[in-house]
């Protein structure tokens, strides 16, 4: 019985780190958006342009934008909720689809960090949902 026990807790941690992979990743790139953003770099302030936005306007849009990409970087590593996983996992889409608008092109390194960004969410749910079954046993129990 003790050896189910140690196999479980194994299993536990190793799941834990599964999901720190993804999540570690999607930090890295939500922090370097975000301080390119800051920075004005081009290739984002042309497709804040693209959008229709006059230079002053998007010059704030992208202080916006990044001082956000910089927050869900710090919370998708420290604070996953499902909000958070979820903004960070179909946000991507808005710049993809400005980019490829603008340019015709697609990168195919976004669709690698949505379905990593997926996962983490995906993962980040079902524990949720596990957390909810086991709290809703508790109670019935106690009744």
């Amino acid at each position: 019985m003790q050896n189910l026990k140690e196999k479980a807790t194994h299993l536990k941690k190793l799941r834990k780190h599964f999901r720190l992979i993804p999540q570690l990743i999607i930090s890295i790139v939500f922090l370097t958006h975000g301080i390119m953003a800051l920075r004005f770099a081009d290739e984002f302030l042309d497709l804040v342009l693209f959008a229709g936005f006059g230079l002053n306007v998007a010059k704030m849009l992208l202080v916006i934008v990044g001082l956000v990409d910089l927050s869900v970087a710090v919370g998708v590593l420290f604070f996953p909720t499902v909000y958070i996983l979820a903004y960070a996992s179909f946000w991507p889409l808005v710049p993809t689809a400005l980019t490829y608008f603008s340019t015709g092109e697609l990168e195919g390194d976004v669709f690698l960090i949505m379905a990593m960004a997926y996962l983490a969410y995906s993962l980040n749910l079902k524990k949720k949902a596990r957390w909810e079954s086991h709290k809703n046993q508790n109670v019935t129990k106690k009744s």
